[in-house]
């Protein structure tokens, strides 16, 4: 696609993020499902801060996609290749993006600031 910089390279991770924890797709799988009901009753909590919904919605995106791809394929597709970091998909950006949002949003969000 573009050359020395992205491809597309598609892959098969049955292991966890930079494939850690490969072949352990059963506890990956109860990680997942225990992750997403956390997430939902978290927004159930209806918080005001959009900043916690944004995040919370990304993570929740994102573990909902892996976990389909794990019981449905056995492993997560990944085929996003930037040359200078693991192959991964959206999914997989989806939850560090969230993951980050929310750690900003427990640092400084409703009820942080001094």
């Amino acid at each position: 696609m573009i050359p020395g910089v992205f491809d597309i390279a598609p892959q098969t991770n049955t292991g966890a993020a930079f494939g850690l924890l490969a072949g352990a797709g059963p506890l990956l799988i109860l990680i997942s499902v225990v992750v997403i009901f956390a997430i939902v009753k978290l927004r159930f909590q209806r918080s005001k801060s959009r900043l916690l919904a944004v995040s919370l919605g990304l993570l929740l995106g994102g573990a909902a996609g892996n976990l389909i791809d794990r019981v449905a394929r056995g492993g997560v597709f990944d085929f996003l290749d930037f040359h200078f970091w693991p192959v991964f998909n959206l999914a997989d950006a989806a939850v560090t993006v969230g993951g980050a949002l929310l750690v900003l949003h427990m640092l400084f969000g409703e009820g942080n600031r001094r």
